[in-house]
Parts: C-alpha cells; structure tokens; sequence
C-alpha cells in the first residue's frame, strides 16, 4: 500500500476531480486487492492489476454520479479550487433563462440520461468521460489504452449513436435538423445589420 498509494490515488482523481472520491477508490482498489489476490494469476504486475481495478472502480463511481445527476448538484457558494477564492454564483450571468427554457433543458437532460442508458457500456463511458467529466483526448487515450486519434473516432462513433438514439425516441432530432433548432436561445439576439428592420 505504501508504495501504490499515491498511484492509486492519482488515478482515482484524475477521473473523478474530487479529492475525498479519489480517497475513497484508492483505498476500495487495496481491499478489492486483497480480497481477489487468491485469483491473481500473475499475468500482469502488480501495478497494472492495482491500475486497472483502480480505472474500474473511478469509472463505475463516474457513471454513478452522472446517473444520479450529481455533475449538477454542486452548490453555486462552492469555491473554483482552492488557489481560488472565488465562487461558482460569481460565474454565473444575471440573465436567467425562463421557466419554458429551464423546463426544456431539464427534459431534454433527462431524455439524453435515458438514450445514454440504452448505449453498450463502451460508448457509454467514453461519452461520460469526454462530455460529462469533460476530460481531455490525452487523459482518454491513457484511460484506454489508445492514441488520440482513435479516442476521437470512437467518441464520433458514440455520439453517432447516440443521436440514433435521440433520433428514434424524438425524430425531431433527425439528421436533417441543426442543433440549434432544439433550443430557443436563451437571449433574444440583438440587432444586426443583416437584420431586416
């Protein structure tokens, strides 16, 4: 434990940013150790079989997390870090959107949760990992064990799917449609010179 302790740890925190979380896998990857080195065969060392439970464990937290909504759960009074005295309320525009916008969002969070459910876990957790965790390509490449490029062909592949997903539940999100016709905005544009008067 002395020796893989802060491994573990870095692990479990770069995919999981929260210092008590990354405590928790640290210590869950040495008991989930010790209850499984009966079964360990040796086939790789030590490290590598403490890494890959570690990986398993943080992205099955992750995973947790997003289906419980947590990602939005942090409070607005939460400082940035703590090199920053400021808040994440301090972040936030004073134009709030409408309830109808709120409420649209929410649905459509919900909807997205539920398409995300329905994907196989790879694309799944590739997903999370970019556009929830919003981890960078680098961070995903050494979580899979892949280059960069291939990182972002599968996160393509998943989003493809996805859409396929969002697509057959709702197929006003159809291929032909743009993003933007989803939403309303959450201002109304301001005048432009193209704007017809």
């Amino acid at each position: 434990m002395e020796r893989y302790r802060e491994k573990m740890f870095a692990i479990a925190f770069a995919h999981l940013r929260n210092r008590t979380d990354a405590g928790e896998i640290a210590q869950d990857t040495f008991i989930r150790a010790h209850r499984a080195l009966g079964r360990f065969r040796g086939d790789s060392s030590l490290a590598t079989w403490l890494h890959r439970i570690t990986v398993n464990l943080a992205r099955n937290r992750c995973w947790y997390f997003f289906r419980r909504r947590r990602h939005r759960t942090l409070s607005p009074d939460c400082p940035l870090g703590k090199e920053n005295d400021g808040t994440f309320a301090e972040l936030i525009a004073a134009d709030t959107p409408s309830p109808a916008q709120e409420s649209v969002r929410a649905e459509f969070s919900d909807l997205v949760a539920s398409c995300m459910e329905r994907l196989d876990a790879s694309h799944r957790e590739i997903l999370t990992l970019r556009n929830v965790l919003n981890r960078p390509y680098s961070e995903i490449a050494v979580a899979f064990n892949l280059n960069v490029g291939k990182v972002k062909s599968r996160i393509a592949r998943a989003r493809h799917h996805l859409r396929a997903q969002l697509i057959a539940v709702c197929p006003e999100f159809s291929a032909e449609s743009e993003n933007s016709d989803w939403f309303e905005p959450a201002r109304a544009p301001g005048r432009s010179a193209l704007t017809p008067a």
